[in-house]
C-alpha cells in the first residue's frame, strides 16, 4: 500500500533530511526541528516498529517549499502477509 503526504510548510534542510532518510539511524536521530509538524520522526519510528524492513519510505523536501513523504507498506489479507504485488 502506498501512502503519500505532502505539506507546504518550511521544509527540511539537507542535513536533517539525510539523517531522516537513514533507515537504521532513525532510532537515535538528533536534529533541530524548526517547524510545528505532526511528529515526522515519531511517525517513521512507529511504521518501522510495526512493519520492520518490509516497509520503506522516501522523503523529498525543499527548504521553505514543503515536504512530501511516501510510505510503502506491505499488504496483508486475512492476517497473513501477501508477498505479491504492492498496491
Amino acid at each position: 500500500m502506498k501512502i503519500q503526504v505532502r505539506d507546504n510548510g518550511v521544509g527540511i534542510d539537507a542535513s536533517a533530511l539525510s539523517k531522516l532518510q537513514d533507515y537504521h539511524k532513525i532510532w537515535n536521530i538528533d536534529i533541530d526541528v524548526s517547524g510545528t509538524g505532526i511528529g515526522l520522526i515519531g511517525t517513521i519510528q512507529r511504521i518501522v516498529l510495526i512493519y520492520g524492513e518490509q516497509a520503506s519510505y522516501q522523503i523529498r523536501s525543499v527548504p521553505e517549499g514543503g515536504t512530501e513523504i511516501t510510505f510503502l507498506l506491505p499488504v496483508t489479507c486475512g492476517g497473513e502477509e501477501d508477498h505479491g504485488d504492492w498496491i
